[in-house]
């Protein structure tokens, strides 16, 4: 099973493993672009948010500056709104429904880890 498989399962995973290392590069340079997009052109910030999620549903939105793990582990229904400064931190799947609506500074925090620290040691 892959650091990735463990992660998405809640199971104890390695953060440091290159593949989830490299995962979340790309993630948070596809976040800085959508977050300093000097024009507020709706259409290709969502593109570039369709990039980041999993799955986008008709109608979604999150306002810039937005932060999150992964991105990929993101599914959000139709007509979706986040306001700013949102953060989403999806090392387990996150899916939110249809008409949700969210004000500013919303985290929804999926990591967690073991509160023994012999678990958390691990080699």
């Amino acid at each position: 099973m892959t650091e990735k498989e463990k992660m998405i399962t809640a199971l104890p995973y390695r953060a440091n493993d290159p593949e989830l290392v490299k995962f979340r590069r790309e993630v948070r340079l596809k976040l800085a672009a959508y977050n300093t997009h000097l024009e507020y052109n709706a259409e290709e910030l969502s593109g570039t948010l369709k990039t980041i999620l999993g799955a986008m549903g008709s109608g979604s939105w999150i306002e810039p500056p937005f932060y999150c793990d992964y991105g990929f582990n993101i599914t959000t229904g139709k007509d979706f709104y986040m306001n700013f400064d949102c953060v989403i931190l999806d090392v387990a799947p996150v899916i939110i429904g249809d008409n949700v609506m969210c004000g500013p500074k919303v985290q929804l925090l999926t990591a967690t880890h073991s509160v023994n620290a012999e678990e958390r040691n691990f080699s």
